[in-house]
Order: structure tokens, then sequence, then C-alpha cells
């Protein structure tokens, strides 16, 4: 989840994402904040290096002496029904912190889309979720507990601590490791999903519209070709069963994708990298025969995704014809995938939608 640099003579933590195997680490997974806050002041004392894994994504990390796994720090801290907020522990993830508030008729506000983060991991790199009136995680969480250099356990809100709020939200392991997280509540309501295939080249055009007028936005897209296939859903009534149906199935976490879709997107990857003069045409294929199923259904989660981009609103033609381009021209792009979703400015001082309306662009 992060990694961290840690000395003696040092305040500075620095942070990368990540949930990977360390070779050379010792690895340690604590049962409980005490032993965290041992694991980091040993690993000052001794100026070593941790990187604390967890997070429920794949990313690169450095070399470290210790792996601290935090994914063993999970559940229910405390609930303040006055304030409509939630803390847990910062390995709790997303598919069950919402589980959790489901059973109390609660749902998280900001919830990012990918549900195997952790809510620390989601916080601490700015997950967001595909409600475009919603900002990143970071920007809709209420708390964050921060475990410092010196071993102190801060809890830090927008009241306490107001100082180091806009950064703490967001900080990148610069502040402190995140190991417990307060959520903003709201009660739980179903979602209706309408999917349908649109040309990109006027979906980009309407994403002012759509920012307005949808509770959920997601556009799939593959760049050899010009159409793309469309995801929007309004909130319901909580009563309606189908609804409460699609809501779960929304959670881009339990969409399982389709083993023939797979089978399929699989071989068109590995023809289009070798043969890439026949990527249009394989792309024209699969936008044809792709079925979304029934409405309750979802793209698979975007888990090989290599990046992703914020761009203002207005950059968005440029960027598809730029996109277009790139994969008629290299061998590399010829199979990629794109999604498109829309953010909510916030607050987050090392959020890229600080204070901005932005379309996140995942390739």
């Amino acid at each position: 989840m992060v990694s961290l640099t840690v000395s003696a003579n040092t305040s500075l933590v620095q942070q990368r994402g990540g949930d990977v195997a360390i070779a050379g680490a010792r690895t340690v997974r604590p049962a409980n904040l005490a032993a965290v806050i041992g694991e980091v002041l040993a690993a000052r004392d001794a100026g070593e290096t941790i990187a604390v894994v967890g997070a429920g994504f794949p990313a690169a990390t450095k070399k470290a002496h210790l792996a601290l796994d935090i994914s063993a720090l999970t559940g229910v801290v405390d609930t303040n029904a006055a304030a409509n907020t939630v803390t847990f522990y910062g390995g709790t993830t997303v598919r069950d912190a919402r589980e959790l508030l489901r059973k109390q008729g609660l749902d998280l506000v900001g919830s990012p889309a990918d549900g195997r983060l952790t809510l620390a991991g989601a916080a601490s790199t700015g997950a967001h979720g595909l409600n475009p009136a919603e900002p990143i995680f970071s920007g809709a969480i209420a708390g964050i507990g921060l475990v410092t250099i010196d071993g102190q356990l801060r809890n830090i809100d927008e009241r306490r601590d107001a100082q180091f709020w806009s950064a703490a939200k967001l900080s990148l392991g610069a502040l402190g490791v995140p190991v417990t997280v307060t959520v903003k509540v709201r009660p739980y309501v179903g979602l209706e999903l309408r999917q349908r295939k649109r040309n990109i080249n006027e979906l980009v055009y309407e994403l002012a519209e759509a920012r307005n007028k949808t509770d959920f936005y997601c556009v799939d897209w593959r760049p050899l070709g010009a159409e793309a296939h469309l995801t929007v859903g309004w909130y319901s009534d909580e009563s309606t069963q189908p609804a409460v149906a699609v809501e779960k199935r929304a959670e881009l976490t339990a969409a399982e994708p389709k083993r023939k879709t797979g089978r399929f997107r699989r071989f068109r990857e590995a023809v289009a990298r070798r043969l890439p003069f026949l990527a249009p045409v394989l792309t024209r294929a699969a936008n044809r025969f792709d079925r979304f199923g029934e409405q309750t259904e979802l793209p698979a989660v975007l888990d090989d995704a290599t990046t992703e981009f914020y761009i203002a609103p207005s950059r968005m033609p440029f960027v598809v014809e730029t996109l277009q381009e790139f994969a008629r021209g290299h061998r590399g792009l010829g199979s990629a995938r794109v999604r498109i979703s829309l953010v909510a400015p916030d607050d987050a001082w090392a959020s890229a939608a600080y204070r901005r309306e932005m379309v996140a662009v995942a390739v």
C-alpha cells in the first residue's frame, strides 16, 4: 500500500501504491495498532526502509528491509450517527466496508469503483468512483488516522489539525502511515443502469450534460474504433428489488468477466500486437459482437490499466483524437482499452481534481 523511508534523522515518509512481494524483505502482519507503531519505531531507530503493503492492487516499489502488511487491520472502529460517519481500520476493503454498511441500510459517499482496494489505500492514492457528482474518495472522507514518524497516532479531520487536513486526506505518505479512515455515509439506495453504444466523438461533447443528469457514468472504448460502450445510472427507491440487485452488480469488484469474452479479448490483443494491420478489423468485430448482457452487468474492472490521466473536459476532443492517432501508429496501443469517467472537484491539495471538474481517462 505504501513505501516508507524512515530514519532517526528525518521526519519525511515517502509512499508509493502497491501490494507486491518484496525480495529480501522481512514481512510482518500486525494485528493491532500497537504492533504497527512498534514496527515503525523500530525501523526508524534502525534507519531501515519499510514497504507497507496490502492496498489491494499491484504496483512496483523499492527494495525494503521490512514489508508491513496492514491487511489484518480490518473492521469498524467507531460509529457517529449524529455526524453520519463510520470509522474503519485502514485494511478494510471497500467491498467489505460497503457490505457492513449495507446491513445498517447505509452506503459510502464517494465509494471507489474498485472494491478490492483497502480504505487506506484508496484514500492515500486518490481512488475515485463512477458518480459524476462525487469527488475522489480522499475528497469525500471525514477523517484519517495516521501513525507518524515518532510513533504517535494522530486523528486528523477538518476540526482537529485543520492546518494538515487538506494535505492529510491525500498525503501520499508524507505525514504518516494511514491506519484508520473515517468515511461519510448516506442511506443506501439502489442504482438503475442503462447501457448503450455511442460514437466516442459525440460523447465527449456531452460530458457537461452527463455530469448534471446522471448518478453513474462510465465509457469503455477501444481507440481503434469510433464506437464506445456507455453505461449510465440513476439512484432509485431502495424498496425496489431490481434496483437493489443492480446496485450489487454495480460494484465493479463483483463483476465477473465472461469467459468467452475474456478469451476473445486475449486473442484480439495478441493478434493486434503481432499483426497490427489487423487490429482495426478485430476492433470493429469486437464492438459489433460484444454484448452487455442484462442491465445488471457492467464491464469488468480495468485491472490491467497502466495509467490514468485527469483531463480538463474542454480538452477531451483533442485527447480522443490523439489516442486514435497513437493507436493507429503504435503497436503497443493496437489492443488498448480506455475507460472514461467523471470526477467532481475536491479540496485535497495533492489531487488532480483540486477545485475543478475533471475527466478521468484510464488506459
